[in-house]
């Protein structure tokens, strides 16, 4: 394990953020030239707070950086959140409980994948679909939503090859067996 102390960045008006001192907060395993898409989520039965963060392993494979806190500023890095069998990076995760399901997505050349638990942190399940969402839609990610559901929204890039364009939304559905799947949000017009 590594410990590494953050360093806040302050802002005058919540838009323009000065950054106090660098913050390297990852070395080996991990390639930290390429950290990037922090997520940060509270384990609410210990209190931590978990910050995931795409990034390659240095032997190669794509994966998760793990880096555990008590207080937001002093950082204990740990293995990988989770190996997903890619070359690729796991781009842009997300991750939240849903009816006693722990859910962690992440995005391979832009196509949402999802992973599955009983447990916050793992072990994760590889259900026998783990993609949902659009295949025209990149970069799925999902918020709480009105009646206890969920809402998924990803972008549809204008022209081959671009990164953001139009907003696609699909509600997430959870089936009995805690897979999740997609469809036409009611609050929207057409079909």
């Amino acid at each position: 394990m590594v410990a590494c102390t953050a360093q806040p960045a302050t802002s005058e008006d919540g838009v323009k953020f000065a950054k106090q001192a660098p913050f390297a907060w990852l070395t080996s395993p991990y390639q930290p030239q390429s950290a990037r898409d922090p997520l940060v989520f509270r384990d609410e039965a210990t209190g931590d707070f978990h910050l995931l963060a795409t990034t390659s392993l240095v032997t190669g494979g794509g994966c998760l950086a793990h880096l555990v806190s008590r207080d937001f500023r002093l950082w204990e890095q740990r293995g990988p959140f989770v190996e997903l069998g890619y070359a690729e990076e796991p781009e842009c995760p997300d991750y939240f409980e849903w009816h006693g399901w722990y859910y962690l997505i992440f995005s391979i050349k832009g196509t949402a994948r999802y992973r599955l638990s009983r447990h916050p942190l793992g072990p994760w399940q590889t259900p026998a679909v783990d993609t949902f969402g659009e295949p025209a839609g990149i970069v799925m990610k999902t918020a709480a939503f009105t009646g206890d559901r969920r809402i998924g929204a990803a972008f549809v890039p204008r022209k081959p090859g671009e990164y953001g364009g139009r907003v696609l939304f699909r509600e997430i559905i959870q089936y009995a067996d805690g897979t999740l799947g997609t469809k036409w949000p009611a609050e929207l017009p057409g079909d």
